[in-house]
């Protein structure tokens, strides 16, 4: 990959960053823009990848933009692990790619959303059938392990079950598209009711007993304490109320923080998020 010079960097292949590449477009027909994502994939809806795992909708489907969006706005997009972009230098206007080519940009766009946040739970970490669900990736080891569960469960006599931390809008999202795989999903939630963020306790109650009816278990008021199993794979958790329980596979869905090291790295202002002006410029020259 040849280095480049272009007037618009955009970091980040997502939604938010596609949409500011297209509106850029539409007000300069002559920059130069481009597009770097990490994830090797086309912009798609991440939503819908529960609709995945649940066989409502298809990979071809998942996409957010049609295959010919970014070569009709003339929109150029390196996406892959070879295109993450890994550092910035503001005061030169320069990127720096996993693959150590350089992107010379005029003004660059920080698109890069958030990112799961993992709880420091005991026994937790390096899991093989741990996930969080975020993106299709994670979509995709979710999916191949609620597979599994149901295989080994069959063979072996017994229920399959899944564990999901957490149960704010990804965790439930997590749980309705695993459910048709394993014999019950059991949603574990700190708080003293399920989509705290959301719903008051009598709507939290109101759902919890609709989830029952799916062979969605919901059992807020308590989370995980340690995960165990032998190697790589967590094959059961203790509960904070000293509880054991086995599962074949664990989703960790307890929120998200912004996705702003590579910012706050290259000297960016910090508070809960990036600080920006009334513009979204941040503390950086050009950088938005």
């Amino acid at each position: 990959m040849s280095d480049r010079i272009v007037d618009y960097l955009v970091i980040g292949n997502s939604a938010a960053g596609v949409t500011a590449a297209e509106h850029i477009r539409a007000n300069d027909a002559h920059g130069t823009v481009l597009i770097v994502g990490r994830e090797p994939y086309a912009v798609y809806g991440r939503p819908l990848i529960s609709y995945l795992i649940a066989g409502k909708t298809t990979r071809e489907r998942l996409g957010w933009k049609d295959p010919g969006f970014y070569d009709r706005k003339g929109i150029e997009c390196l996406t892959g692990s070879d295109a993450e972009v890994v550092s910035l230098d503001p005061e030169a206007h320069t990127a720096t790619l996993a693959d150590g080519s350089v992107v010379t940009y005029g003004k660059c766009l920080l698109a890069t959303g958030s990112i799961p946040f993992t709880p420091p739970i005991e026994g937790l970490a390096d899991r093989e059938n741990v996930h969080t669900f975020f993106t299709l990736e994670d979509a995709e080891g979710v999916w191949e392990d609620a597979r599994r569960a149901r295989q080994s469960a069959d063979a072996e006599g017994r229920p399959a079950r899944a564990v999901v931390i957490g149960s704010g809008m990804i965790g439930l999202k997590a749980a309705e598209a695993i459910t048709g795989y394993v014999d019950e999903v059991c949603v574990l939630e700190l708080a003293d009711r399920i989509l705290p963020a959301v719903l008051d306790a009598q709507g939290s109650r109101l759902l919890q007993r609709l989830l029952g009816c799916h062979g969605i278990v919901c059992r807020p008021g308590l989370s995980v304490q340690e995960v165990c199993g032998g190697g790589r794979r967590a094959t059961s958790v203790i509960l904070t109320n000293g509880e054991r329980m086995a599962c074949d596979f664990i989703v960790a869905a307890v929120g998200v923080r912004p996705n702003s090291k590579l910012a706050v790295d290259a000297g960016a202002r910090q508070g809960r998020g990036l600080l920006c002006g009334a513009d979204l410029q941040t503390s950086l020259p050009d950088v938005y």
